[in-house]
């Protein structure tokens, strides 16, 4: 009778991964004709025109403009947002389902980045939490796991506990791929506990989705029916 009225709660849990912010750092008040302030403003622009066109589904172009912000960064020495441009310049390529370009991307954002300092330890999580999705989407759920927990450990570091929230659901998504249902649901219902104390949010929502698939999957009928409620 449970398996029944279950059938009608059984949702596929969709990982959901944002374009991150990049951290742009402000121009001091130099006169406008210096070319490199000139192209720190151009960069700007672009980064803010290639979040508008991921965000509308314009992939191809986002990528294009992707491509000119990190030129752009580069071109003043400013690592840590050329970095960002090709973090999410992979993200795109992802998107495409450019599985090499993505990969290429997302490895010379990495080495940008090292050796890590502290102005740019959130973009390197962001960037790790993006080479994951990447690992786990080509079928590398062991790298995925442990990219994902080295970004743990950087957003703990920061303080950032909705990016350390977000990286242990997606150690529990890669422990899923890898048939450890039970170590995944530890660490789900881990993080479901901190959640029930905050707001209604897309990270409570995919906790209790993917809590539900797990014990569906490990075969707590009722407390998978309980969680997808």
């Amino acid at each position: 009778m449970i398996i029944k009225k279950f059938k009608r709660f059984t949702i596929i849990a969709i990982t959901v991964f944002v374009i991150i912010v990049a951290a742009i750092p402000v121009v001091a008040q130099i006169p406008t004709q210096n070319p490199i302030v000139q192209t720190q403003n151009n960069s700007l622009k672009l980064v803010t025109r290639a979040k508008q066109l991921y965000q509308s589904g314009r992939y191809t172009e986002a990528v294009e403009i992707w491509q000119q912000a990190s030129d752009a960064f580069a071109a003043v020495g400013d690592k840590t947002n050329q970095a960002m441009s090709l973090s999410n310049l992979s993200l795109t390529y992802q998107k495409l389902g450019q599985w090499d370009a993505a990969r290429e991307t997302i490895s010379k954002s990495i080495t940008l980045l090292q050796p890590s300092s502290d102005k740019n330890q959130q973009i390197l999580a962001q960037t790790l939490e993006i080479q994951g999705k990447l690992q786990l989407d080509t079928g590398d759920a062991p790298s995925a796991l442990q990219t994902w927990q080295q970004a743990t450990a950087i957003y703990s570091k920061l303080g950032d506990h909705t990016g350390k929230i977000q990286n242990q659901i997606n150690q529990a998504q890669a422990f899923q791929s890898l048939g450890f249902y039970r170590r995944a649901i530890t660490i789900l219902n881990d993080v479901n506990k901190v959640l029930q104390t905050q707001p209604d949010s897309p990270l409570k929502v995919r906790t209790l989705l993917m809590l539900g698939n797990a014990f569906n999957v490990f075969g707590d009928l009722q407390l998978a029916e309980d969680s997808l409620q």
